[in-house]
């Protein structure tokens, strides 16, 4: 089977989904479809639509998880009991959007079913450093430098203070 040309599933001033998605770039993003009717002549294809574009074609595949066409690489497809998985080994900011899944139904009348799709929202994981400089000033340099010294003189004060009431406490007592 050859590509399916979708109609344009939403307007540009809608963007249609029924669930959402977020992830972290890097992360395995795991998209999936739960299809009750699975036929061994039906047909899948996913999509991908940014806003206010048309959906694109990703990749289709069987019942089994053959294969078939496939317009993006990296992409994998896992096919279990009534739901199929298409697998982004590594999510990059590029791939927010709203993907739709597809049926081509191959057995008696030949139908297109599509989900109502999935708003994927990838967020960066990067962590941003941010650099600070510190320049010389030198009026405050002075300033800090004068505190410093009249505390210090402060505690010496104290301490010289401390020591002469002691000494004087002494010298009543003998």
């Amino acid at each position: 089977y050859s590509r399916v040309s979708p109609v344009h599933l939403c307007t540009s001033a809608h963007y249609c989904f029924s669930t959402e998605v977020n992830t972290l770039t890097g992360d395995t993003l795991t998209l999936s479809y739960n299809y009750n009717k699975i036929s061994s002549a039906d047909h899948f294809f996913w999509y991908k639509q940014d806003p206010g574009k048309a959906p694109e074609f990703l990749i289709s595949h069987t019942v089994s998880g053959s294969l078939g066409e496939a317009a993006v690489d990296g992409l994998k497809i896992n096919v279990k009991t009534n739901q199929l998985q298409m697998i982004i080994s590594s999510a990059a900011l590029s791939h927010s959007a709203v993907y739709y899944c597809c049926v081509f139904t191959g057995s008696g009348v030949y139908k297109m079913f599509f989900g109502r799709g999935t708003k994927v929202t990838i967020e960066s994981s990067k962590v941003v450093e941010h650099q600070c400089w510190l320049f010389a000033d030198e009026t405050m340099n002075l300033a800090a430098l004068i505190i410093l010294g009249l505390r210090v003189v402060f505690i010496k004060t104290v301490i010289f203070n401390t020591l002469m009431t002691v000494r004087l406490w002494i010298s009543q007592c003998e």
